[in-house]
């Protein structure tokens, strides 16, 4: 795929620095690059952004940023950065020797997990026992010194899946604790169960169940929760107990200025694209689907369509699905503005998965038309024939992909109302607007947690 060749109106975004009114320590799984190479990525680059506007930020990073080559724009405003590079290099005596190689049952565990088996025993679920591990050898004790010494008005931790609040020693009684969330992890492992079946669907309602505990527990230690959609925050409130006025909706954005609006050109061999984190399961499932069951349908009527599967972590099975003459599955593409422009129509068949979807926005503010399902339009306001066709059928997306290829003017129609309501509501300078208000109404409310690491929550 050729590159992005015109001039467009900046690679990156911008950071308008205003006065500093707090400090705030960000514990994050890895630090943001641009472009993002996944929507939690894009969530966390975007708040960091908002945020060195009017905090200085102290970071501490879980993991290395994947694809590194890509640009960093924030990392010179940020006062500190740490990572598993840094953590090596300056202080590898902080690393907890059994975070690096886990006792072997925890492994086995792990390995047995990885594959959909159902286990018994651990208390938190797959992923969180992975980042507990990379808490411990790389974000306490870099975390807990700049706690120690800088005593930050507020620690954010994101996401969800994060576990360091449960690791490190006590939080200064000063310092405001917020939960950025990229989604509710029970729920969306309940919705991957649901869609499973046999083993794989004991072991997933297994693993739902482990995430309620640690969510429960997790949360315990927050003052604040930004959640991403208002069911989630009803969720929060109505299974967690976390009192309303401690959470802030901020759904996901669109970058509006680095996906641009282009019409779609006729003419050429009609395309439809998928967009996605391949190694995230609902993803997954979404992919194989439109491959395996609503495509075949497609070329029955339109047998020279091609489609495109694009984004990181394809499995084996869902590569050798793209190696038919009409299919193809990229892999990691650094820029996929050039494949959005080239396309005919976005398809999002998702059937799990939850929080407001990255894929829809950027193609809604491309200008590429869309059909998704109701799980796909989650969060955002999306009319039926208005801004995209939603359907959930395999059938009802087929026919809407072949509708949106053959009527070029209805096409057309919903790319630019999509493009307008993306304007209007849901570009990440919008959605951030309340996030300053918000932290200073939080930062004056009585602290919520209930104090002390690794201790148990009060039954």
């Amino acid at each position: 795929m050729s590159p992005w060749k015109e001039e467009l109106r900046r690679e990156a975004p911008e950071i308008g620095r205003r006065d500093v009114k707090f400090l705030t320590a960000f514990c994050g799984i890895a630090w943001p690059l641009f472009p993002p190479a996944s929507g939690g990525e894009a969530r966390d680059l975007f708040l960091l952004r908002r945020l060195l506007e009017f905090s200085s930020i102290d970071f501490v990073g879980l993991a290395r940023s994947p694809h590194s080559e890509r640009r960093d724009p924030l990392g010179p405003h940020v006062s500190s950065k740490s990572g598993p590079d840094e953590v090596f290099a300056v202080n590898p005596h902080a690393i907890r020797p059994w975070a690096l190689k886990p006792p072997l049952r925890t492994r086995l565990l792990a390995k047995l997990r990885s594959v959909s088996i159902p286990v018994w025993g651990p208390r938190y679920h797959a992923e969180v026992s992975t980042f507990s591990a990379r808490a411990n050898a790389f974000g306490v004790f870099p975390l807990e010194e700049v706690l120690r010494n800088q005593v930050p008005d507020f620690l954010v931790i994101s996401s969800q899946l994060n576990p360091i609040a449960l690791e490190i020693a006590p939080v200064p009684s000063s310092t405001c604790v917020i939960l950025f969330q990229h989604d509710v992890e029970s729920e969306r492992i309940e919705r991957i169960a649901r869609s499973e079946t046999g083993f794989r669907r004991v072991a997933m309602s297994l693993e739902a169940g482990r995430a309620r505990v640690f969510e429960a527990d997790s949360l315990a230690r927050m003052d604040g929760v930004i959640a991403v959609t208002d069911r989630d925050a009803a969720t929060l409130v109505g299974q967690f107990g976390v009192e309303p006025e401690r959470i802030l909706v901020l759904g996901n954005g669109a970058d509006i200025g680095y996906f641009d609006f282009r019409p779609r050109r006729r003419g050429k061999r009609p395309r439809v694209v998928f967009v996605g984190s391949l190694a995230y399961r609902p993803n997954e499932q979404a992919a194989h689907r439109l491959l395996g069951r609503i495509m075949p349908i497609v070329w029955h009527h339109l047998p020279d369509c091609e489609c495109w599967i694009v984004g990181q972590g394809a499995s084996r099975k869902l590569q050798a699905r793209g190696r038919h003459s009409r299919c193809r599955v990229t892999g990691w593409v650094g820029d996929v503005r050039p494949i959005l422009e080239e396309a005919s129509v976005a398809c999002v068949p998702l059937v799990s998965g939850s929080g407001t979807k990255l894929k829809v926005l950027e193609a809604m503010s491309s200008g590429l038309p869309l059909v998704t399902t109701s799980v796909g339009a989650e969060g955002i306001d999306i009319e039926d024939g208005e801004h995209a066709l939603i359907r959930e059928t395999d059938v009802e997306i087929a026919d809407g992909i072949v509708l949106l290829i053959a009527d070029a003017e209805l096409a057309g129609n919903l790319a630019s109302s999509a493009r307008s309501l993306v304007e209007a509501r849901y570009s990440w300078e919008s959605i951030l607007d309340p996030l300053e208000a918000w932290l200073q109404r939080v930062k004056l409310l009585p602290r919520s947690r209930y104090g002390g690491s690794k201790n148990p929550p009060p039954s």
